[in-house]
């Protein structure tokens, strides 16, 4: 939540600076539904992107890959409309601040293709923020070992 300050719509005769902070947000309240299931690596892949991210001050130093999945809900979760139009394609996983993992990391947390591993998705049913998003119980995506020298 950031707090937004002198910002009143037409008509709105409630003082900005007597509003609690707790009742101004950017976005709204979201609320996310659950479903289990699984990662199925498709690609594990170094592209021109990918390698670039070891030249960039303040990035990580070394070369990335592409690690891309398709996630498959568990037998009887049935996901309609939208999100399974966007579920049906490749994601991309990254690390949490959007480094893409190293080689160190591919071999300590075992990504290969055609490998798969837990994954959890939360699909938005109220507000504005992120449509879906995905975590990985037996990845730490903010395992930031490779960086450090």
């Amino acid at each position: 939540m950031f707090p937004v300050s002198g910002c009143v719509a037409a008509g709105d005769d409630v003082d900005p600076k007597k509003r609690p902070v707790e009742d101004i947000r950017v976005g709204g309240p979201c609320a996310y539904r659950s479903c289990d299931g699984m990662a199925h690596i498709t690609r594990i892949v170094q592209t021109g992107v990918s390698r670039k991210q070891a030249d960039f001050m303040g990035g990580p130093g070394y070369k990335g890959y592409e690690i891309w999945f398709r996630f498959v809900p568990e037998k009887g979760v049935d996901i309609e409309g939208w999100a399974a139009d966007l579920l049906d394609r490749e994601h991309l996983l990254t690390l949490q601040n959007g480094w893409y993992p190293g080689p160190r990391y591919i071999k300590k947390y075992r990504l290969t293709q055609g490998s798969t591993c837990p994954c959890k998705v939360e699909i938005i049913e109220k507000g504005a923020c992120t449509p879906i998003v995905f975590s990985f119980p037996s990845i730490d995506t903010r395992d930031y070992f490779e960086s450090r020298q």
